[in-house]
């Protein structure tokens, strides 16, 4: 494959993979759609941010702050090193994309919307590079788990500064210290078990936890800021099984690049086989997560108390999503 043709099929796939939630964005915001150009800024902005992370790793570097290996120092620096790190640079960009927008950011639902086209900037510039230095067949992995990371991480930081303002609950600063401390902790934790060798046969468990939960946790908030928007009118929401059909196109579609971008290098068989084995892993977590964030409880100003727990629970109502040898019935 020339250099040319992978480079422009490097940023094609990292595009991809923010896209389907720039379109995610669009679909949820059915009161006063943002306008396309808006959001493109923000991303723009958001673009800019992983630099700023980059002078700050620098700085790290310069104090002797990093992994060593062992398990409470790698621990402090994946949330003060890491989660610390990339959730400021993003702040900056909100700040930034707040002020520069605040004509545009005039409903409830508008603070996560730009919020989350930040982060999306920062996950396009990180997929690039992630994508480049790993392969094309990474797509659909970095689109439904970084890219959502990025993406929740954000909100929860601009939710709690947001939360006394749209909701009237809570102490402002408080609000705000406690969504920045879950935040980095939930990032940190993520990047954590992942690298940490401790947790070698346990690490996709506590992933996939700290992911859910993080999901639970966006949509709520999500389901919230809609529920209080100043434009509400029951007449304009559209039924969500669109947005859950969306997605699981959305999904297929980077399978697809994938087999492509392995079919070129390793051959039809082998990109085959292999994107089987993915689906096989990683099938039942997406189709999980695309159900959860496509569920909204539309109900004008309805709050929902934010709660640490999982997107799915046991059911006896005949209402499952799942069933597990008619044993455990699983409801999204």
């Amino acid at each position: 494959m020339g250099p040319y043709v992978l480079l422009t099929a490097i940023i094609l796939s990292a595009l991809v993979s923010v896209i389907v939630w720039i379109d995610y964005f669009r679909r949820i915001d059915v009161f006063e759609p943002e306008r396309i150009r808006y959001l493109v800024i923000a991303l723009l902005i958001g673009c800019g941010t992983p630099y700023l992370s980059i002078l700050m790793y620098e700085f790290h570097d310069t104090i002797g702050f990093a992994l060593n290996g062992k398990p409470l120092n790698d621990l402090i620096y994946s949330v003060l090193g890491i989660g610390l790190t990339e959730e400021l640079s993003k702040v900056v960009g909100v700040i930034i994309v707040f002020q520069l927008l605040k004509k545009q950011v005039n409903e409830s639902v508008d603070y996560l919307i730009y919020a989350g086209m930040v982060a999306l900037g920062f996950a396009l510039v990180e997929n690039t590079m992630y994508i480049g230095r790993y392969g094309i067949d990474i797509i659909t992995d970095r689109s439904f788990y970084s890219v959502l990371e990025h993406i929740i991480n954000t909100s929860i930081i601009t939710y709690g500064y947001c939360r006394f303002k749209i909701f009237n609950r809570g102490n402002h600063i408080t609000n705000t210290l406690i969504g920045f401390i879950t935040a980095i902790s939930s990032h940190g934790l993520f990047d954590y078990f992942i690298m940490n060798p401790s947790f070698h046969y346990v690490a996709p468990i506590l992933v996939i936890l700290v992911y859910l939960i993080g999901i639970n946790f966006w949509i709520t908030m999500l389901n919230n800021a809609v529920n209080f928007s100043s434009y509400f009118n029951y007449s304009k929401i559209h039924y969500s099984g669109s947005i859950f059909y969306r997605l699981l196109l959305w999904y297929f579609f980077t399978m697809l690049i994938g087999i492509f971008y392995k079919t070129y290098t390793k051959g039809f068989i082998f990109a085959l086989s292999d994107s089987f084995t993915a689906v096989f892993s990683n099938g039942f977590l997406f189709v999980l997560v695309i159900l959860r964030v496509s569920r909204f409880k539309i109900y004008k100003n309805f709050y929902q108390l934010i709660t640490v727990k999982l997107p799915f629970f046991i059911t006896k109502n005949n209402d499952e999503d799942f069933s597990f040898f008619n044993l455990v019935d699983i409801k999204i």
